[in-house]
């Protein structure tokens, strides 16, 4: 049987993952957003493919955070 009494680490770095949140309305969020001096790593733009709207921006922590507005595929 395999030891698991080892303490978890007490903090984890980011790793190339990221947290997505979608929205209704990506435009109004990034307002907010701003409003409140929160930074982008990449602002509001229109994702390839006419597929909807992101924006990256990080947590306190450092996570990436996906915004997303999502449209139906044509």
């Amino acid at each position: 049987m395999r030891d698991t009494s080892e303490k978890a680490p007490t903090h984890v770095t980011p790793a190339n993952i990221h947290i997505g949140i979608d929205t209704n309305d990506l435009r109004k969020l990034c307002t907010i957003l701003e409003q409140e001096g929160v930074p982008f790593i990449r602002p509001f733009k229109q994702r390839s493919g006419g597929m909807g709207f992101s924006a990256w921006i990080r947590d306190p922590d450092g996570h990436e955070l996906e915004l997303a507005e999502r449209h139906p595929q044509r």
